[in-house]
């Protein structure tokens, strides 16, 4: 159960999505929301008519990624829903930086919204459909609990849909750490897609089912951009209209060119899907503010 949420707008210039956003996540938690913004782009009043929950509201000089990491790492915050300009090639120069620090700098998950795309509200014919790719890690199932939640309360009483996605490479070389291993390789990856179903299931209503499918491909973000529907798939089968991608990393190792991270980062630029990011590890090198400016805030 989230506590404390906190909403972020980094470069939308409309606010409502996220605070619809935060209000249906509240509304079903029962958690607390704080809204933190500049001076210039406060506005209490009208983010509380949008989540229709009182939100407190917490004013900076500046917004930037150390900032906002700040206040969560004071404020007691359990969940960021943040709206990011970043997507499909149009965003501002400095969004980047904002929104691959504040996701990549917490391990905390970050929900992100970005322009033109909000939270569908569900219906009986159209259930909220979330994406989840894993492959075997702990890290990348560490984001499971927080889809589940999420997914519940998006889904509401219209239903929803958690659907697995491993992206094996070649001949199922890309194999779960845990597996059992008496299986062939084809079925070792089932089964572990069967087992992480099952723990999904104990987790979520029966008005969310979970389903799962193995993708050979060589190259994970391209993969999932074909499920995405952002690139042409290469079977020509029809793509799933997914409502959100949950994804859980390890966080940025400045070594190797194609992990988890920079995964993330290439579906963020590349897609203006809402997205819930769990990162494991933060950046070594991210400074956050002294405490007393967090004091002078609040």
């Amino acid at each position: 159960m989230f506590t404390r949420i906190l909403v972020v707008n980094d470069a939308l210039p409309d606010a409502a999505p996220l605070f619809h956003a935060a209000g249906r996540l509240v509304q079903t938690e029962g958690t607390s929301l704080m809204g933190l913004a500049t001076l210039a782009t406060a506005d209490e009043h009208a983010w509380a008519t949008w989540a229709a929950h009182p939100v407190q509201v917490v004013q900076v000089p500046t917004l930037d990624a150390p900032t906002v990491l700040a206040f969560v790492a004071h404020l007691g915050i359990d969940l960021i829903v943040l709206g990011s300009g970043c997507g499909a090639g149009h965003e501002h120069p400095q969004t980047p930086a904002l929104t691959e620090g504040v996701t990549l700098g917490t391990t905390l998950p970050v929900l992100l919204l970005r322009e033109g795309m909000g939270i569908r509200v569900p219906s009986a014919d159209r259930p909220f459909c979330t994406l989840i790719p894993v492959d075997g890690s702990a890290v990348a199932e560490g984001i499971l609990a927080t889809a589940a939640r999420v997914t519940t309360a998006f889904a509401g009483e219209s239903g929803g849909m958690i659907h697995l996605v491993q992206v094996v490479h070649g001949a199922f070389g890309a194999l779960p750490a845990h597996r059992e291993t008496m299986l062939p390789p084809d079925a070792q990856v089932r089964w572990y897609l069967d087992q992480l179903a099952q723990r999904l299931r104990a987790q979520v209503p029966p008005r969310v089912t979970i389903s799962s499918h193995i993708e050979p491909a060589s190259d994970v973000s391209e993969a999932l951009l074909r499920e995405l529907g952002t690139i042409p798939r290469l079977d020509g089968a029809p793509v799933q209209p997914w409502d959100l991608l949950a994804m859980g990393v390890l966080g940025p190792t400045g070594h190797e060119p194609h992990d988890q991270a920079s995964v993330v980062n290439r579906v963020l630029h590349a897609t203006t899907l809402p997205m819930v990011v769990h990162c494991q590890r933060t950046h070594p090198e991210l400074v956050v503010p002294h405490a007393s400016m967090i004091k002078e805030a609040i």
